[in-house]
């Protein structure tokens, strides 16, 4: 019998995994009290993925080889997210994000990721194993039937060339607005996050300032079925 890949809430110590390693390499401000609040909204949209290694004890438990975040933004206020006039760090789970039957959204991608315990599986996970980002964005899909919710879209602030890659192939399309983090000579060192807007060109640098991160809005309007990739292809 295949093994099956399954999704699971997302734990405490997952959570904060994935909050210090995106402050690593995305120094933007989120607190994570913050974070915390976006889960608390929809927990149904923070999950884990586990499954046995082919070579475990089918009494041992379950190893975690992925999670994703995905945050359903109120239709108004993901249509000024996407573009940058609300920033990702700004969105209030009290009075942004919506649970509601029936409701207009737009789905972000806070966090997709697959663990380093992903390379231990192989053939015989679901008959086959797929792509990552498809047993994210079936699950995605599944949720958007069982809220009955008007999807504008789907988005991704992406902050590394695989988060760039899996979005492309998703049909992902750049807004045109970025953040730039730059160590700046002028400050002794520090980290400092520039807004880039559609239509903008880029920060002027000055002589000894350095660009150590770069991150892209990716954005993909239209029908859920297709933007979550049921039935497209997806990577990850």
């Amino acid at each position: 019998m295949a093994h099956i890949i399954r999704r699971m809430p997302l734990s405490e110590e997952v959570l904060r995994d994935i909050y210090f390693s995106d402050q690593s390499m995305y120094p933007a401000p989120l607190t994570y009290d913050r974070l915390q609040s976006w889960v608390k909204v929809c927990p149904e949209l923070a999950l884990s993925y586990v499954a046995p290694t082919k070579d475990k004890d089918a009494t041992e438990p379950p190893i975690v080889i992925g999670a994703a975040i995905v945050l359903p933004v109120q239709g108004k206020y993901w249509r000024d997210l996407v573009v940058g006039k609300i920033k990702e760090i700004e969105i209030d789970a009290a009075t942004m994000l919506t649970i509601q039957t029936g409701e207009e959204v737009g789905l972000h991608i806070f966090h997709i990721e697959k663990f380093d315990s992903w390379q231990q599986l192989g053939e015989g996970f679901d008959g086959k194993l797929r792509p990552f980002a498809e047993y994210v964005t079936a699950d995605m899909g599944e949720i958007v039937l069982q809220r009955g919710w008007k999807v504008l879209g789907f988005s991704a602030l992406t902050a590394t060339s695989a988060g760039q890659k899996c979005c492309t192939r998703m049909n992902y399309k750049p807004s045109g607005y970025q953040e730039i983090f730059v160590q700046t000579a002028k400050s002794g060192g520090k980290i400092e996050m520039y807004c880039m807007f559609p239509g903008e060109s880029g920060p002027m640098l000055e002589e000894g300032d350095e660009v150590i991160n770069r991150s892209d809005m990716m954005v993909r309007f239209g029908d859920p079925a297709g933007a979550v990739g049921v039935n497209g292809s997806t990577a990850g």
